[in-house]
């Protein structure tokens, strides 16, 4: 269970607005001032992300607690959003490049277009398939504890 640290906003029946920041794991590195992400990070770091979850937890404004997301979930949703269509993209090049060699193209663009089009056609899919397939109640974190 991936675990984090969240301060109660509000409270309607048994739905609880939590807000949680995301930190940067650039504030204690060494390395911090001749690295360019820790650039990046002063201008995009620290980011208060607000979720609406239900709770049978006895909660008032201002409480901390511990929300949660099973790691299981999380892995799964990473295969899906982010190796999934880098593969289709290597795969889609992959067949460009084939039929440029087989029909003798001169050039990378048949490789280009047909990888950017696999990855379009991915993303469309997957969008698809998240909206209309998946349940995303399943993907929520939950609230673990008052702490």
């Amino acid at each position: 269970m991936i675990e984090e640290r969240a301060t109660v906003k509000a409270i309607d029946g048994n739905g609880v607005l939590v807000q949680t920041t995301k930190q940067s794991s650039c504030g204690g590195c060494q390395q911090k001032e001749s690295c360019s992400t820790s650039v990046l990070d002063k201008y995009f770091g620290n980011k208060q992300i607000n979720m609406q979850l239900s709770s049978d937890l006895d909660l008032s404004v201002g409480d901390t607690v511990t929300v949660g997301l099973d790691e299981a979930i999380f892995l799964r949703l990473t295969l899906l959003i982010y190796l999934l269509p880098l593969g289709i993209l290597i795969l889609f090049a992959v067949l460009g490049q084939q039929l440029s060699d087989h029909y003798m193209i001169a050039g990378e663009a048949l490789t280009i277009s047909f990888g950017v089009v696999g990855f379009a056609g991915c993303f469309y899919g997957l969008k698809y398939l998240i909206r209309q397939k998946l349940d995303p109640k399943q993907f929520n974190p939950i609230l673990l504890n008052k702490v």
